[in-house]
């Protein structure tokens, strides 16, 4: 009886199982992808040529690896911008303390 019931459990599952709850192919994210449409239509034709549906998504192109000499002004340029902030931060800190010393009390 409980392997019947099972049975008529996963048969009403089933109907669920294309059902779309929340889209997250979302653009900027690693796994985005075009047209999700034209994946799943093209997997059979992707499995028999020798490709895997998902090989275009992890695909690096020659224009996004840095060159050395890029990353090491990335880095400087991201530390400086750090320090820049950092900086606002202390001086406002400090011009609180003024205040507190000279003005409030």
């Amino acid at each position: 009886m409980s392997k019947k019931r099972r049975d008529e459990k996963r048969d009403e599952l089933k109907q669920y199982e294309d059902i779309t709850v929340a889209n997250m192919n979302i653009e900027g994210m690693p796994w985005y992808v075009k047209k999700p449409e034209d994946l799943r239509s093209s997997g059979a034709s992707a499995a028999n040529s020798g490709k895997t549906a998902n090989s275009g998504l992890s695909q690096v192109t020659d224009e996004e690896i840095l060159t050395p000499k890029e990353t090491r002004q990335l880095i400087v340029n991201s530390v400086l911008a750090a320090l820049f902030i950092g900086g606002i931060f202390l001086f406002a800190i400090f011009l609180f303390l003024l205040f507190c010393v000279y003005v409030w009390f």
